[in-house]
Parts: structure tokens; C-alpha cells; sequence
């Protein structure tokens, strides 16, 4: 279904609330529940896109360092949970279904242009949205792959109001903007529509909430718990 689907269950992180993030056992987890996309973070360890969402390792890992102060071998060697090892970008495409999206959200300095170069090589079978907060590193990656030409849809996120988010958007031909629970208010919901971008909003973890995000016209929302939205009853909807 990928990013097409009328409403969009993404599975935040993989499936953040049932296995341990951004790891390939956590994209397991959300492609055998039956999501419509996954989300994921990268950042660029020594010219490679890794899956990790920090910068630090701190929150993870408990140890007070930052990513790019080790090298990806070392990167590799650490536990990410439950014995799971940070992934890198292609072991992820590898892992899914050509029938589930992937949101690539960039992270670090650098991944907009290494992730554009990656994806124009490898050529994935999945439906891609990137997504950042930063605008520099989405307008790299717009400028070193069209994203239009290559069917790679375009988002840009928000975690607190931004006069100039529209502007933003309509600059870099972006198909939806994405904002956090917190904004996700009716106005702010039709201001997105009515400027024809899709709305996503992050993070959803109540059935309840989806339901009224769904009536208020938004095209899909996050989750850590894909086993309780994925299946939410539609007629309750």
C-alpha cells in the first residue's frame, strides 16, 4: 500500500513501542502487523546512511558520546537493544516488502545529499517519502535527485508553528508536511489541506485520537503501537 492508501498507518521507528527502535528486528515487527509504511531516522557514519535517531548515544546506549565520534565499525559493535546492532539504510530496504513504504527522515548533516545518491543508485522497489526538519538537507537532496522525476515524495516536518511553513513547502514541491500531535488543531490542519499538501501527524499511539485525525481530513498518522491502530475497526471510524 505504501503511501498511497486513503489512510496511512506508519509505524514510528519501526514499531517503537513493541521492539527497540530504528533496528531491523522493530521493521520486522511492523511489517508483520501489517503497516502501510515504516518511519526511520539516519544520520551519515563514515559515508554510510545509519539508522539511529540521536545524535548521541546517550539515550539509547547509555554512553555519553556522540554518533560521529566513533567509526561505523565501532558504531556497529554496540547493543541497540535486546542484542539488535544499528542497521544501515540498504539492510532496511532489504528487509521490506516491496509493498510497504518507507519514510526516510533526515537526520544528520550531509544525509540529504548521501541518501539522494544512495537511492538513485540502488533504486528501491518500496514508495519513499523524505522527510526533514531541516530545509538545507531536503534541498539537497531536491537538487541532487528530483524527487518528482524519481516518484520520491517529499515532506517537510514540524514540531512547533512556523510562519513560514507553507512558503517552505511550496519552494520545495513537497507532498505533505508533517506535524506533531501537539499542532495537529483543526486550523492548522486546513491550512495544510487548503495549500494542497497532505497532512501526517506523529506520534499516535490512542485509537481515539486517530479516529478524529482521520475525520479532520489528516492522510495518515505515526505510531509506536501499530498492533492497536492497524486494526482499529473501521465502522467506529
Amino acid at each position: 500500500m505504501g503511501f498511497t492508501g486513503e489512510f496511512v498507518i506508519v509505524g514510528h521507528r519501526g514499531a517503537a513501542g513493541l521492539a527497540p527502535e530504528n533496528t531491523l528486528a522493530g521493521f520486522r515487527v511492523a511489517a508483520d502487523l501489517g503497516v502501510d509504511a515504516v518511519e526511520l531516522d539516519v544520520h551519515l557514519v563514515d559515508g554510510r546512511l545509519a539508522v539511529f535517531h540521536d545524535a548521541c548515544l546517550k539515550r539509547i546506549m547509555d554512553i555519553d558520546l556522540r554518533l560521529d565520534c566513533l567509526s561505523w565499525q565501532a558504531l556497529r559493535a554496540l547493543d541497540a537493544g535486546e542484542g539488535e546492532r544499528i542497521p544501515e539504510l540498504a539492510e532496511v530496504l532489504e528487509l521490506l516488502p516491496s509493498e510497504i513504504g518507507l519514510n526516510i527522515e533526515l537526520k544528520g548533516q550531509g544525509t540529504g545529499l548521501a541518501c539522494a545518491q544512495f537511492l538513485s543508485k540502488c533504486q528501491p522497489s518500496q514508495s519513499i517519502l523524505v522527510s526533514s526538519f531541516f530545509d538545507r538537507e531536503l534541498e539537497d537532496f531536491r537538487a541532487a535527485s528530483p524527487a518528482q522525476e524519481n516518484n520520491i515524495l517529499l515532506g517537510l516536518l514540524l514540531h512547533k508553528r512556523r510562519p513560514d511553513a507553507i512558503a517552505v513547502a511550496l519552494r520545495l514541491a513537497a507532498w505533505s508536511i508533517h506535524i506533531c500531535e501537539g499542532l495537529a488543531e483543526p486550523k492548522c490542519i486546513e491550512s495544510i489541506l487548503d495549500n494542497g499538501f497532505q497532512a501526517f501527524v506523529y506520534t499516535v499511539n490512542s485509537t481515539a485520537r486517530m479516529r478524529e485525525l482521520r475525520g479532520a481530513g489528516v492522510r495518515g498518522i505515526f505510531t509506536d503501537f501499530p498492533n492497536l491502530l492497524r486494526h482499529a475497526p473501521e465502522s467506529k471510524m
